[in-house]
């Protein structure tokens, strides 16, 4: 019966993960005497830890399981949340505070500590010691027990999505995009669909309904909530001998949706007389075309048992973020899941650490995940469904390497073959040789340090071919190519004398490998005459299944954008403002900036311009937005057109959900092309940056893995401070080891605080085991998720999966616990559109309202009505949109046409014992329309005029918060001394420039907002190029 269950089980399909490896820069050791213990080991005692827990609560039924009382839960909550590190003597003045407050029962620190690893036994993860193949020792946290753990959490497992979804053009999350739905390996995604009381297996024949047709499966998906597989056409051909056999058409491919299903194919061998079909149980041909056939046979169907694919995905990324000015570097790898929704994936709570060290290189590092992972997908994670309550069979695999484009200070593109010079992020266009075009980073490199021979001035020929090279997308760079061209180096270095002939190769090709050249400079210092060396496994990048590192490695917009081509312009800007008469004037013009509709604070125009280069994404963020009209008459005309260009190509980027894909990436190649356009005009020496080429790929990416916002890294880049928070906190004598030790206990708060599941009964060891084994230094014992994988038939009983007590979940909920400090977020379904929010004014005749006394003649109000108003109401868009908010609406015309129209809430209002009122919306919305002119000469945006006409608008047909600036390029608005500078919050007597506004009513509707940015695309000038 339990094996039955587990096969039930088994219809799994597929989700992913997003890996993070990050450069975390640490502190100085001043922190160092902090902690006088390093972390212990997690298995110190020689009884079997599944054995009897003595001072954790055993009971499911206790009233703080699995802590043996209030005081420990709170203790031990204290010690290990993620966002939230103590030291040992912070700690121990906590334990003071609470014995000095009275609190009774208090455990001491050491029972703390061996609490602490009781739960470890009892619910955590193992931290496994890697000695790394270029000479460091990491430690690595177990991803397969994580992913258990995801897998038995409802509150991650109800959000997860295993299929992929096929939504037509529109394009909102990882699991809709081309990659996961057309293009992994059809092993590594949902092997398995039950359907009319069967398994239906991908790669097994299965019958259709109408009791002739035979095809295979070959993918699962959904589309409109339904579940459907594309499949392969099989027919019967003539064999050579004489006989019979199927083939499998692959050249023609067919969706079938689930209700088309009518015998998988243990029901068709046993069937298939009934319905006058030919059976072929031991050879099946390819056919991979009309006539030819792949010498590829198959002997036996698939009929090996289902498993849960995972998908994964890796990435490389640079942060700085020192407490002081020492550097201390570490090498860290992340993960979170891509199967999640964005919103959720995007918070603390679900981004997963892996490993970090200060010493071992990321590369050193990814050789110990990938040896996990191609563990975890030769023999499964088992782990336990909070959904199915029951066991099921995990198989991770890899959807896309995200970070700071790893590869791009060793090759210029890491997409396509176009070649150039690396220049360094730092400089600008003036420090930047223009006239070197060499054709790779080994070129490029060789010209640094004394006694190199500089390179030849470029002529204007050669750099026309470069430019025009720059600009359009190269031959793709593949997977294979690659690596046979590393194998190939890898030969001439191993060859006495082939020196030479290897560093000719590396130019030629582009290509490096940073991890293989460690191996190479072992072989060239102990060369001999003996012929070849043995030969290296290269970089374990290479051995991750269904990974290209080519293709699979979208743009990170974050670095590329924000913090390239953003961060490079406006260094560039404020070094061109830096006299006197301009900086002030720029400072002024970016405190006075109007953010409403935006998103954001109030910017500080000192910060922005005399930090210009230590900004963050954040700062950059609203440059991007503002830059347009604080930079209007401070730099040249060419400079200008420049940042409305970038400015329109960051509103396209950042969107979260497109509605037509194939024109959003129309739009976005365009809007690409004008931006390098601009670009070149001003000066082709940009052009040796390869962030800007790289843009050309990332409609292509955006088309593979979804929206540009899915493969941004900012949440990764906040997870830093809490890894740099646990080296702080540490001796540093272990960094790697220690912190992933606290790491992985901060990970079973998490998974006990989210009402995670796991196996309360304790399970004795078998007499045939006498005596126990006892846990070496390196060889801890086994964890419950390692011997699930060993005998899963022990774990099926559903009574012994537990999660933590109410009572213990319930502490959370006191002064929001869980969201200002569990990284949780808030989890509430989105306000409807038209719900209302604020105070609410008594109630009043309608005849007292704006519209009314603004309309006296119409008739669209009854007003024997009552109404009352309210501060805000919120919009399609999410937004909250107060008095006197700018907002676009649909307006109808009369003739069923809508047209988008900009207008300025004067009134909301909410009809007394209406409907509206029974659902906390708003009745109608007061609005004064505003005309939409021109596009504006100098912004190239749109101009708007107020009008004196009120209407009335339903909250439902408002759209967005629209930001509006003010037209001050036509009313050469003065800057003065009219701001009173606040110092030690308090008023002082000094006075700050800020803009006067002339001529309040001259107005431009801002359509370099990133906020809603796609409802103001009727707003947009269209490019033309």
């Amino acid at each position: 019966m339990a094996a039955r269950r587990i096969h039930r089980a088994r219809t799994a399909t597929a989700t992913s993960l997003y890996f993070n490896a990050g450069r975390i820069l640490e502190f100085d050791d001043h922190y160092s005497d902090d902690d006088d213990d390093a972390e212990q080991s997690d298995i110190d005692k020689p009884e079997d830890y599944l054995g009897t827990w003595e001072k954790v609560s055993t009971n499911p039924d206790s009233t703080y399981f699995p802590w043996p009382d209030c005081e420990t839960c709170v203790l031990d909550i204290l010690r290990h949340i993620p966002q939230c590190a103590f030291s040992r003597k912070q700690n121990i003045a906590i334990h003071w505070a609470m014995v000095a407050l009275g609190v009774p029962n208090l455990p001491s620190d050491r029972t703390m500590d061996d609490i602490d690893k009781e739960l470890q036994k009892m619910c955590g993860i193992q931290t496994h010691r890697y000695d790394g193949k270029l000479g460091h020792v990491y430690y690595v946290n177990d991803m397969a027990g994580i992913i258990a753990q995801e897998m038995s959490n409802a509150n991650v497992q109800s959000h997860l999505n295993f299929l992929p979804e096929d939504t037509d053009k529109n394009l909102a999350e990882a699991y809709q995009a081309k990659r996961w739905l057309n293009e992994l390996d059809p092993d590594l995604l949902t092997p398995v669909h039950f359907a009319a009381g069967q398994d239906f297996f991908t790669l097994e024949p299965a019958l259709l309904a109408d009791g002739k047709t035979v095809c295979m499966p070959s993918r699962w998906f959904k589309r409109h909530g339904k579940v459907l597989t594309k499949a392969w056409p099989m027919k019967v051909v003539n064999l050579e001998d004489g006989g019979l056999s199927w083939a499998v058409q692959t050249y023609r491919e067919i969706e079938v949706a689930e209700s088309e299903l009518l015998l998988c194919f243990n029901q068709l061998k046993e069937s298939y007389e009934q319905f006058n079909i030919y059976f072929a149980a031991l050879l099946v041909l390819i056919y991979f075309s009309d006539e030819e056939v792949s010498p590829d046979e198959y002997e036996d169907w698939n009929t090996t048992d289902p498993s849960w694919p995972f998908l994964s995905g890796y990435t490389a990324d640079d942060t700085s973020g020192n407490v002081s000015k020492k550097w201390n570097k570490h090498n860290s790898f992340l993960f979170t899941a891509a199967g999640l929704p964005r919103h959720l994936a995007s918070q603390e709570t679900n981004v997963h650490f892996l490993c970090t060290s200060n010493t071992a290189a990321p590369l050193e590092m990814l050789d110990g995940i990938v040896e996990q992972l191609e563990k975890s997908q030769t023999e499964g994670i088992w782990a336990w469904d909070s959904y199915l309550n029951d066991l099921v069979l995990v198989i991770p695999s890899v959807l896309a390497m995200l970070g700071d484009n790893p590869m791009q200070r060793r090759l210029f593109c890491r997409v396509c073959g176009v070649s150039g010079k690396v220049e360094d992020d730092d400089a600008g266009p003036d420090e930047i040789d223009g006239n070197n075009s060499d054709a790779s980073v080994d070129s490029a490199s060789s010209q640094k340090g004394k006694g190199r021979k500089k390179a030849a001035p470029e002529s204007m020929k050669d750099m026309i071919t470069r430019v025009s090279d720059f600009m359009k997308r190269g031959v793709a760079r593949t997977r294979d190519l690659t690596r046979r061209e590393l194998r190939s180096q890898f030969i001439e270095a191993s060859r006495v004398g082939g020196g030479a002939e290897f560093k000719r190769r590396k130019t030629r090709s582009g290509v490096k490998d940073t991890y293989q050249a460690v191996f190479i400079e072992q072989l060239q210092a102990i060369a001999t005459k003996k012929g070849l060396f043995k030969r290296s496994k290269g970089t374990p990048v290479w051995r991750i299944r269904s990974l290209d590192p080519h293709q699979d490695t979208p743009v990170e917009v974050l670095h590329v954008i924000l913090l390239g081509v953003v961060k490079y312009f406006w260094r560039d800007a404020v070094s061109r403002t830096k006299n006197k008469t301009d900086q002030p004037i720029l400072i002024a013009r970016l405190s006075s900036f109007n953010t409403w509709g935006l998103g954001l604070s109030p910017l500080d125009g000192k910060t922005l311009v005399n930090y210009a280069g230590s900004l963050t994404g954040r700062d950059f963020r609203a440059i991007a937005q503002a830059a347009p009209f604080v930079l209007e008459g401070l730099i040249t005309n060419d400079q200008l057109e420049v940042w409305k260009a970038l400015s329109a190509l960051v509103t396209l980027v950042w969107q979260p959900q497109i509605h037509d894909v194939d024109e959003y990436i129309i739009e976005l190649e365009k809007t690409i092309d004008y931006f390098l356009d601009a670009t070149c005009r001003l000066t082709p020496r940009w052009f040796n940056k390869p962030k800007f080429h790289v843009l050309l790929h990332l409609p292509d990416h955006i088309r593979r893995f979804g929206p540009a916002m899915l493969f941004a890294t900012e949440s990764f880049e906040s997870y830093n401070a809490i890894i740099r928070s646990r080296s702080v906190h540490s001796n540093r004598h272990a960094p790697s080891k220690d912190i992933a030790h606290a790491m992985a206990r901060s990970n079973r708060v998490r998974h006990l605080l989210n009402g995670g599941v796991f196996w309360t009964k304790p399970m004795q060891l078998e007499p045939t085991l006498s005596p126990a084994p006892v846990a070496s230094k390196n060889k801890p014992l086994k964890t419950i998720y390692e011997r699930l994988l060993e005998n899963p038939l022990q774990f099926t009983d559903p009574i012994f999966w537990k999660s933590a007590s109410k009572d213990a979940l319930a502490l959370l909920t006191i002064l929001n616990f869980d969201v200002k400090l569990l990284g949780r977020g808030h989890d509430e379904v989105e306000e409807d559109s038209g719900s209302v929010a604020g105070v609410p004014t008594a109630p009043a005749p309608l005849s007292q309202t704006i519209f009314a006394k603004k309309n006296p003649f119409q008739n669209e109000l009854d007003n024997s009505l009552m109404c009352r108003t309210y501060n805000s109401v919120f919009l399609q868009s999410g937004d909250e949109a107060f008095i006197q908010n700018w907002i676009v609406w649909n307006r109808s015309t009369g003739n069923s046409t809508v047209i988008p129209t900009v207008g300025r809430i004067v009134e909301i209002g909410q009809v007394v014992r209406s409907d509206a009122e029974h659902k906390g919306m708003a009745s109608f919305v007061t609005v004064r329309r505003a005309i939409t002119g021109e596009w504006h000469s100098r912004y190239g945006m749109r101009e708007i005029e107020l009008t004196t006409e009120y209407q009335l608008v339903r909250p439902q047909d408002i759209q967005c918060v629209v930001n509006i600036q003010h037209n001050c390029s036509d009313n050469g608005c003065p800057v003065k001394r009219t701001a009173t500078v606040m110092k030690e919050r308090e008023e002082s007597k000094e006075k700050e420039l800020r803009v006067e506004h002339v001529n309040s009513d001259s107005l431009i509707v801002n359509t370099a907002q990133m906020r809603s940015a796609a409802y103001l695309k009727a707003f947009r000038r269209p490019i033309i190029l």
